[in-house]
């Protein structure tokens, strides 16, 4: 009886390793499922068909109620993909320009590039079109981390 309990115990042991420590690996699932098999064998051998039949069952049982768990616990949220993504990508700077803010563009803004902006470089889109190197320019707004930018020459 030992024997069972503790090959049972080690395929749930080697079960939550495969999905917490080493997802995708296959190799402790591959030896969880061993376990198993191997606990309901010894329990053939040692018990005979009917209490097999018993602990087979018993064990599909307890693996379902451990998916159904799974998947309703904290764990899965963080293992998968949400609906709506809280972060952003935007370095710093960006953020920190903002309407009204001038500089002048570093590199030849072909709609996007890179302008030095209150003396931090970022990536700027133009709302006038292509604007050269060197030429001022002013934000006209910031929406999500994203520096429009227009020309500050005088027309």
């Amino acid at each position: 009886m030992t024997i069972i309990l503790i090959l049972f115990a080690l395929a749930i042991l080697l079960a939550l390793v495969e999905v917490y420590l080493a997802p995708g690996f296959g190799i402790a699932g591959l030896a969880s499922g061993g376990c198993a098999i191997g606990a309901i064998v010894t329990t053939y051998q040692l018990y005979g068909i009917g209490t097999t039949f018993l602990v087979t069952i018993g064990a599909l049982v307890a693996f379902f109620l451990f998916i159904w768990y799974l998947s309703r616990t904290i764990a899965k949220s963080r293992m998968a993909l949400q609906a709506k993504i809280n972060s952003v990508s935007t370095p710093e700077e960006q953020l920190a320009v903002g309407k009204g803010d001038t500089g002048h563009a570093l590199t030849r803004l072909n709609l996007v590039g890179r302008a030095l902006i209150n003396g931090l470089q970022v990536e700027v889109r133009s709302e006038e079109g292509f604007l050269d190197e060197g030429t001022p320019v002013v934000v006209s707004r910031t929406v999500e981390g994203v520096v429009y930018v227009v020309s500050g020459e005088k027309k």
